[in-house]
């Protein structure tokens, strides 16, 4: 018996100081911790808390300059099926020095309509980048936010409403510009990218978008959004929905990202990757 290897998705971690402290989570109870929320509670500002490959079904709330780095969105996971509102939340002052990379993102369709895969809000300036986030009401949540976060090289596949929603109300002023670049939303029931506001609150600022592949939306690809110069929509022509989400070699989101890159969370190719033996028994082990 095979299984495929973890392909880590990320290519590039974020720079961490000489003090910082690493924590592992392994569900296997091979880490620090078992549970991603007991290594994001254990981390101060700076450290990294490295998630193994597994099924992790929990809600996650962030701390402020904790990066949380997963071992790549083709085996790490984390559903929020069960938990209240959002998988992974930050919700207040976060620098940029934090981080959400490398994971499958699901299950946040809690109570409430804006229950999301991540949600960003309040003074979130949090870097997402390299997630598949998938199957939740609406993928990203940029809420009330004067921060300015990063959604960066992310596949948002297959969500209830959509696939990034910008949104204040409730005679609310904000002044956070979210910067939403290499991405592929694709098949969002209600729509891409919607900026929004209730009738009392002007609208956020228009996002800095640019280099997405923002295609087959339910009601439009973009709302109340300006498409950036090297923004399109077309068929990312993935390798096998919904379990295989890298794109196929000739996909026009291959080589099309910022320096050349691929847009989305994974790499171009259709090919299989490398295989190691592994019993039935481990495979299932895996995802518990």
């Amino acid at each position: 018996m095979k299984r495929v290897l973890c392909v880590l998705a990320t290519v590039a971690f974020l720079c961490t100081p000489a003090f910082a402290t690493t924590y592992t989570v392994d569900w296997a109870g091979g880490g620090d911790f078992l549970t991603i929320q007991e290594g994001v509670d254990a981390a101060s500002y700076g450290d990294v808390v490295n998630v193994l490959r597994g099924y992790y079904n929990e809600r996650v709330l962030m701390k402020d300059g904790v990066s949380l780095i997963g071992e790549g969105p083709d085996c790490t996971v984390i559903d929020g099926s069960g938990w209240d509102y959002s998988t992974v939340t930050c919700n207040g002052y976060f620098s940029s020095d934090t981080a959400i990379e490398g994971f499958r993102i699901s299950g946040g369709d809690g109570p409430g309509w804006s229950a999301s895969g991540v949600w960003l809000g309040l003074e979130c300036s949090a870097i997402v980048r390299y997630n598949v986030i998938i199957g939740n009401n609406m993928g990203v949540m940029v809420n009330y936010n004067n921060g300015d976060p990063k959604i960066d090289h992310n596949t948002i596949y297959g969500n209830y409403d959509c696939g990034i929603q910008i949104y204040v109300g409730n005679y609310t002023v904000v002044t956070g510009v979210a910067s939403i670049s290499n991405n592929i939303i694709v098949h969002s029931l209600v729509g891409g990218i919607f900026r929004n506001s209730d009738e009392t609150a002007p609208l956020p600022p228009m996002p800095e978008s640019d280099y997405n592949d923002v295609y087959d939306s339910g009601a439009m690809d973009y709302y109340q959004v300006d498409a950036g110069p090297n923004d399109f929509s077309l068929d990312p022509m993935f390798c096998m929905v919904p379990t295989d989400l890298r794109i196929d070699a000739a996909s026009p989101c291959a080589g099309t990202g910022t320096g050349g890159s691929d847009r989305g969370a994974l790499p171009a190719g259709c090919e299989p990757v490398a295989v190691e033996d592994a019993s039935w028994g481990a495979i299932k082990a895996m995802f518990r």
